[in-house]
């Protein structure tokens, strides 16, 4: 666990507000604890909710918290600015 304190806890807000996703999802950082959830949703108002998608869903999100982990951890640390973390992970 990380303890992260208020600058790194700012420069997780800088990283995340770089981050675009073009669809339902999204990081969060709870300010109280500094706890970050990566939050996806899936819109099934035109379908019904199948396991396939449930599984699709699953899916993506593990990867792309994967793909982040690293450059978050950095900022976490104060390794990395969040520009260069995001300049890491998008490359």
């Amino acid at each position: 666990m990380v303890v992260m304190g208020h600058l790194n806890i700012l420069l997780c807000c800088r990283l995340f507000g770089n981050i675009h996703f073009f669809e339902v999802r999204a990081f969060a950082l709870d300010f109280s604890d500094g706890e970050i959830r990566y939050k996806t949703s899936l819109d099934v108002e035109a379908d019904r909710l199948t396991p396939t998608l449930v599984k699709q869903l699953i899916h993506a999100n593990v990867l792309t918290l994967d793909n982040y982990l690293p450059g978050i951890l950095a900022v976490m640390e104060g390794v990395s600015s969040p520009e260069e973390a995001i300049a890491a992970v998008e490359t």
